[in-house]
């Protein structure tokens, strides 16, 4: 994730995992839906190697350590990143790693063509649109030859986002979003073009988490039910915007 912004985000190192585990019903399934997500549209295959760019306190390197061959989160805070790390070497997940990086520097020579698929959970929306070009180039830099990579962030268009960010801010539910940690307000049309700008091809597009959260509040097991519907048909409405996207040949000199 971005290390040089203007705003240093006042977030916990133990964040994300806290509130998966521990956070209000809502919450809970907000960040589970994250980890549905990568389960329902089979993205992961044991044989890959994995980057979880802005992974926070890990919750996907932790969910699927065991499901793919070779996993590294990545973020520029050191604070998660060593939290993560307890997690790792506790649990002796011996083909999960972490790597501290800002992702507008210089993509180190041993990540280069290493991944073939790349995660970037809710990070994009949190760079200048000037800085987008630069980020989706590293990141196709460190994918090899047809690598995929899945990017979920807010959706602006015809949903209930900007409703939710606006009481987030307003009742300081969490560090202020929009304007502050929310540089960018997408729509899958959006995220489409400046991917495909950039070297990337749509493989799949669609929203989530519309009425998955709510419906925590009596189960999981109801909650995980529609979020799994949401992903397979909901193609506008939901909060969240998911796309996978393919790199194209030469992608990260275009």
């Amino acid at each position: 994730m971005k290390k040089i912004v203007e705003h240093k985000l006042n977030i916990q190192s133990d964040y994300q995992f806290h509130a998966l585990h521990e956070g209000n019903f809502f919450q809970r399934q907000w960040h589970r839906n994250r980890l549905l997500l990568i389960r329902y549209l089979s993205f992961l295959s044991s044989s890959d190697s994995v980057a979880d760019v802005g992974c926070g306190s890990g919750n996907v390197v932790l969910e699927f350590n065991k499901n793919v061959r070779k996993i590294v989160g990545f973020d520029y805070n050191d604070k998660a990143l060593e939290f993560l790390k307890v997690k790792i070497v506790k649990d002796k997940m011996i083909n999960a790693d972490v790597a501290e990086f800002d992702i507008l520097s210089t993509v180190p020579v041993k990540y280069h063509h290493c991944f073939d698929k790349i995660i970037l959970n809710e990070v994009i929306e949190h760079f200048d649109e000037r800085d987008i070009a630069k980020v989706l180039t590293n990141l196709s830099l460190m994918l090899r030859t047809d690598g995929k990579i899945l990017i979920t962030t807010p959706n602006y268009q015809l949903s209930p986002w900007p409703v939710l960010e606006f009481l987030i801010d307003r009742f300081n539910i969490y560090p202020s979003l929009w304007g502050e940690q929310h540089k960018i307000k997408f729509t899958p049309k959006r995220l489409s073009v400046l991917c495909h700008q950039n070297g990337f091809s749509l493989v799949r597009i669609g929203t989530f988490s519309l009425i998955s959260p709510f419906l925590a509040l009596f189960g999981q097991s109801p909650a995980d039910w529609i979020a799994k519907m949401e992903i397979r048909h909901l193609k506008i409405f939901g909060p969240q915007i998911y796309a996978i996207f393919r790199k194209s040949k030469g992608g990260e000199s275009q």
